[in-house]
């Protein structure tokens, strides 16, 4: 059995980039035996039958499932709903609370039961399992330093990783009495990509009505700047060449109660920013 849950979503100009990053994914499924399964998300599928991308699975003579909010998915998930920072979803009929957020964590979820079906364990056991699902740490960790509320989500970042926390983001402040701050690093490894999708990202910071965007790095910047043009509010945004200078001003910054979202690629470290906050604010 083979398992694949995502592979960024992003334009699809540079088309070398994406049809690497789709192969070096789907990999994967070159180790199943004969009688195999490969289960795969069903939005994944439709991107890379996307006729510019036209990348065809790797193996065709295998069983292949498919999970997700599509209404040809094998395992399809329903009434989603996010609270504050959990959220829960039906799938075979079946109400699920995780105690998770996030569109990407329920993904994760539907995967997990595909696999778990497959080997006879019962819908309502597998509801009780995941209710006592715990964060893993720098992977949207969420954290009360002080009055802040912040997610720690340093370990990685990719168009689709970086979407899905902003929306966390999003939801944490959905009653707008608290400030949004989005302390963004590089994503890296994208290839000719990069830089229209650092654009993107910016786009999609200033959908979020993201209050304070503190970007940290050159491509970053990128981001910042697209997040300027776009935003049709007031959006407070400074730059930083790195962490330790980000760092440095961050008491000029931030202020008591904010939520805060910190998550750029390992190459950023922003993890030195998780701990800086602690030593102003704890």
């Amino acid at each position: 059995m083979a398992v694949v849950t995502n592979v960024y979503h992003a334009h699809l100009e540079g088309l070398s980039d994406l049809q690497t990053i789709a192969r070096e994914k789907l990999s994967i499924a070159e180790g199943l035996q004969p009688d195999g399964v490969l289960i795969i998300n069903a939005e994944l599928v439709k991107w890379l039958n996307d006729d510019r991308l036209n990348y065809q699975l790797p193996i065709t003579n295998h069983q292949v499932l498919t999970f997700g909010k599509s209404e040809d998915s094998d395992y399809q998930i329903k009434n989603i709903t996010y609270n504050g920072f959990t959220s829960s979803f039906t799938i075979n009929g079946r109400q699920i609370h995780l105690p998770l957020p996030g569109q990407g964590n329920i993904d994760n979820a539907a995967a997990a039961w595909a696999i778990c079906s497959r080997f006879g364990l019962t819908i309502d056991d597998f509801a009780q399992a995941v209710k006592t699902l715990q964060t893993v740490p720098m992977r949207a960790e969420l954290l009360q330093i002080g009055t802040l509320t912040v997610i720690n989500d340093c370990y990685n970042a990719n168009p689709t990783s970086m979407k899905n926390a902003l929306d966390i983001l999003a939801n944490l402040g959905h009653t707008g009495e608290r400030r949004l701050v989005f302390i963004c690093g590089d994503m890296a490894e994208l290839g000719q990509q990069s830089q229209a999708l650092h654009t993107e990202l910016g786009v999609y910071i200033a959908q979020t009505k993201v209050h304070l965007l503190l970007a940290v790095g050159r491509f970053a910047e990128i981001t910042a700047e697209a997040a300027r043009q776009t935003a049709d509010y007031e959006l407070q945004i400074t730059c930083f060449e790195d962490v330790f200078s980000a760092c440095n001003n961050l008491r000029k910054f931030i202020k008591d109660n904010d939520i805060i979202l910190v998550k750029g690629s390992r190459m950023a470290k922003l993890e030195i920013v998780i701990e800086k906050l602690k030593e102003l604010f704890l």
